[in-house]
C-alpha cells in the first residue's frame, strides 16, 4: 500500500495498509491523501482520503465585545465573558482605578487616567488557561478637562525659525506638554504659554510629536502633532529609488541622483555624491555618484546617501540593496511516478528549484504535451504500458540533470485482461498449442517474441504450429475488445529439444 499527501505526524504500515498517528493540530480544512495498493499485476487507480482533524478539548475564547470606553471619575464596568464555561478570568494592563473579579470576570471601578489602555484578558477552565483577547479601553478625560484643538500639522525648515502654538479649551490652562525625545533637535516647548519655536537642525523629515494640555480638570487627551521638516534651502536633496537587487557575481550599477546639482559656478566647491555602508564589493565614484562592482556576498544592506553643494550637505536617504545568491542551473524534484489511465485525461506538474524559465520532456509517448514555460505536462493516454520519461528544466546558469520519470499507464475500463496460465512447454518437432482466456472477453490479440515455427490466430489469441528451435521464449501477449487495449502479459513457452539416442 502507499498513500501520498500524508502530514508528518500520520505513519504508513506498507504491508497492512494501516495509517497512525496522533495528530499534531487541527485542520482548517481536509488534508488530501492519495491511497494506492499494488499486487502482482500491478497498481491500482489512486483513490482521495480526505481527512478532517478536530481540535483537542478546548480552553476558553474570550466572546465579549474588545472594546469599552469609559470617563475619568466616572464609574465603569464591563463583564468578560467567553466559551467552554470559563471558572476563573485573568486581566492585565488595567486603566488606574478598575479591578477585576477574577471569579465572575467583571471589571469595575472608576477610572483615574485618560488614556486608550490596551487590557490582556483570558478566561481559564479544566482545560487550562485560555488564549488572549486585547480589549482596548478608551478613558475619555473628566468632563472639564481641556481638547486640544490647533492643528495636527506644521511646516518648517531646516535652519529657518518655527513657531507653533498649542491651543486647548476649558480654560485658564495652566500647562502644556510636548514630549522632548519626539521634536527635532534645534525646537523647544514653552510649558506655560504651549509656544513650539526654534530653528529645526535635524535630518529633514516628518516629526511626530505628542502634546497635552492640562488646567485645573485635568489633562486633555493626547494629540499627535506632525512637524513636516524640510531640507535647507538649496542643498541637494536624494531622489535614487530607496530600493535596488543585485546578484554576488554579477555587475551592479547604480547612479545617485539628486536635485540642486546644477548651476554652481566654476569656482563653487565640487559637488559630492557619497554612498556609506555598501555591500562588499560595490564602492562609489563621489564625482559622478555612479556606484558599482560586483556584490561578493548574498544579503540585505542598508547604505546612507548624501549630497553636497555650495549650500551644504543635504539630508541623509537610505538605500536598501538586497543581494541575491550566483545564478545556479535547476535541480528537478517532485515526484518520481506517474500514474494515468487509456483514455483518460492526464496531468503532472514539473517541480524544479532556482526559478526555471523553461522546462523539457525527453522521450515522451506521442499522445504527451509539455507547456515549456510552466512545466504542466498534459494529454489523454492511448495505450497502457510503463513509460520512462526524462526530465529537465532550464535558466540563465544553465539546464538541469534529467530526472527519470516513470509513467505507468493502465488499460481503458472494461478492456480484457489474461487469466490463463503464463506458462508452456513443447518440443522441437511436436505439434504446440497454447489457447489463451480473458475476462471480458477478447476479439483480438497481438502477440510478439514467438518461437521459430509458431503462429498467432489474431481472432482467438491462440498460439499454434510446431517449433523448430529449443529455448525458454518470453511472449509478449496484447488482448483487445470493442473497448480498447487491454493489459500486455507475459507468456514464458519453454521448448525442449528433440533429442534421439543410439543408431
Amino acid at each position: 500500500f502507499a498513500a501520498s499527501g500524508r502530514p508528518a505526524w500520520l505513519a504508513l504500515d506498507a504491508a497492512t495498509g494501516i495509517l497512525s498517528g496522533i495528530p499534531a493540530e487541527a485542520t482548517a480544512q481536509a488534508i488530501s491523501i492519495s491511497l494506492t495498493a499494488t499486487n502482482a499485476g500491478g497498481t491500482g487507480n489512486p483513490k482521495t482520503l480526505l481527512l478532517s482533524v478536530a481540535p483537542a478539548p478546548a480552553t476558553p475564547v474570550v466572546t465579549s465585545a474588545l472594546t469599552a470606553a469609559g470617563r475619568v471619575g466616572t464609574a465603569f464596568t464591563y463583564q468578560i465573558t467567553g466559551s467552554e464555561t470559563p471558572t476563573s478570568y485573568v486581566a492585565t494592563g488595567l486603566p488606574a482605578g478598575l479591578v477585576l473579579n477574577s471569579t465572575t470576570g467583571a471589571i469595575t471601578g472608576t477610572p483615574t487616567v485618560s488614556n486608550t489602555f490596551n487590557v490582556s484578558v483570558r478566561g481559564a477552565n479544566a482545560g487550562g488557561l485560555g488564549a488572549p483577547s486585547t480589549l482596548v479601553i478608551d478613558i475619555a478625560p473628566s468632563v472639564s478637562a481641556p481638547a486640544i484643538t490647533s492643528n495636527s500639522t506644521a511646516s518648517a525648515q531646516v535652519g529657518a525659525a518655527f513657531s507653533y502654538q498649542i491651543v486647548a479649551t476649558n480654560g485658564p490652562i495652566l500647562s502644556y506638554s510636548a514630549n522632548s525625545k519626539e521634536l527635532p533637535s534645534g525646537l523647544a516647548l514653552n510649558t506655560s504659554t504651549g509656544v513650539i519655536s526654534g530653528s529645526p537642525s535635524d535630518d529633514p523629515r516628518t516629526y511626530l510629536v505628542t502634546i497635552t494640555a492640562t488646567n485645573a480638570g485635568g489633562t486633555s487627551l493626547p494629540q499627535v502633532l506632525a512637524i513636516i521638516v524640510a531640507p535647507a534651502l538649496g542643498v541637494p536633496v536624494v531622489s535614487t529609488p530607496l530600493y535596488v537587487v543585485g546578484t554576488v557575481g554579477v555587475d551592479f550599477a547604480l547612479t545617485i541622483t539628486a536635485s540642486n546639482l546644477t548651476g554652481s559656478s566654476p569656482y563653487a566647491p565640487p559637488i559630492l555624491l557619497e554612498a556609506v555602508g555598501l555591500p562588499a564589493g560595490l564602492a562609489v565614484n563621489p564625482a559622478t555618484g555612479v556606484i558599482a562592482g560586483k556584490p561578493t556576498a548574498v544579503g540585505t544592506t542598508v547604505a546612507t546617501l548624501t549630497a553636497t553643494n555650495a549650500a551644504g550637505t543635504g539630508p541623509t536617504r537610505d538605500l536598501t540593496i538586497f543581494v541575491l545568491p550566483a545564478p545556479t542551473a535547476p535541480v528537478v524534484g517532485g515526484a518520481a511516478v506517474a500514474v494515468g489511465q487509456v483514455n483518460e485525461p492526464f496531468t503532472y506538474q514539473i517541480v524544479a528549484s532556482n526559478n526555471p524559465t523553461s522546462y523539457e520532456v525527453l522521450n515522451s509517448p506521442v499522445w504527451i504535451t509539455l507547456n515549456p514555460v510552466t512545466g504542466a505536462v498534459t494529454g489523454v493516454p492511448t495505450s497502457p504500458g510503463s513509460f520512462t520519461v526524462q526530465l529537465t528544466a532550464s535558466n540563465a546558469a544553465g539546464t538541469s540533470n534529467p530526472a527519470i520519470l516513470g509513467l505507468f499507464i493502465s488499460p481503458a475500463a472494461n478492456t480484457p485482461v489474461v487469466t490463463s496460465t503464463r506458462t508452456a512447454s513443447g518440443t522441437v518437432g511436436t505439434a504446440f498449442t497454447y489457447t489463451p482466456a480473458a475476462t471480458p472477453a477478447a476479439t483480438g490479440y497481438v502477440a510478439s517474441g514467438l518461437p521459430g515455427g509458431l503462429g498467432l490466430n489474431a481472432a482467438t489469441g491462440v498460439i499454434s504450429g510446431t517449433p523448430n528451435t529449443s529455448g525458454t521464449f518470453n511472449v509478449i501477449l496484447t488482448p483487445s475488445n470493442a473497448n480498447g487495449v487491454g493489459a500486455p502479459v507475459t507468456i514464458v513457452i519453454s521448448i525442449a529439444a528433440n533429442v534421439t539416442f543410439g543408431g
